[in-house]
């Protein structure tokens, strides 16, 4: 199995547990696609760190900082806020902590 393959099983497996009710197979579908194109997935990777902090409670604060640290370019930044925003149960509420960045 390609690294490429196995990154999309483990971003797919990972964000399921987080995906609004309907959204799986666009999820899958997204996820497939990021992980193929030129940054090979980065937005995902970290989207996924995101919601995982959130979900884990921690403090809007770190939540900022896994964004900022990752100096994304305007379209990489709002890539991520789409894919938590558009997928995730409580996306818009992560992605306002973000957008406060």
């Amino acid at each position: 199995m390609s690294l490429k393959q196995k990154k999309i099983e483990e971003y797919i497996e990972r964000g399921r547990k987080y995906v609004k009710p309907g959204f799986e197979e666009e999820w899958d579908k997204m996820v497939n696609i990021r992980v193929k194109d030129i940054y090979e997935g980065m937005e995902v990777a970290n989207a996924l760190a995101i919601i995982e902090s959130y979900k884990e409670k921690e403090s809007p604060e770190e939540i900022k900082d896994l964004f900022l640290k990752e100096n994304h370019s305007g379209i990489s930044a709002q890539l991520v806020i789409n894919i938590i925003n558009f997928y995730i149960v409580d996306g818009n509420h992560i992605a306002d902590i973000i957008k406060g960045c």
